[in-house]
């Protein structure tokens, strides 16, 4: 039974730091992004860059408006580190910007 809690609570673990880690780097990555964008320059290289510095890989990088007025969608993949056969091996995370 005790064996049996402690590995239950590694795997929730696993996929907790794995969900937090996606969604952290999708909004660094965002944020990124935009301010790039904002300066005339392409975002999403800025989004890859941040995406992977802090252990996620980009999914996804959707620029919509001008410098002026616009919306960055940022999606990003993380792995989890301890999966189980039968349930994801990564987790997403999703984040939205810039100054509309």
């Amino acid at each position: 039974m005790v064996i049996t809690l402690a590995f239950a609570v590694v795997v929730v673990t696993a996929y907790a730091v794995a969900v937090h880690r996606a969604r952290a780097a999708a909004d660094l990555a965002a944020l990124a992004a935009a301010q790039r964008f904002a300066t005339g320059q392409d975002a999403c290289p800025a989004a890859q860059s941040v995406a992977l510095a802090n252990g996620a890989r980009l999914t996804g990088c959707q620029a919509e408006g001008s410098p002026y007025a616009f919306v960055l969608r940022v999606t990003t993949e993380s792995d989890v580190s301890s999966p189980i056969p039968g349930l994801p091996t990564t987790v997403k995370g999703l984040a939205v910007a810039g100054n509309v």
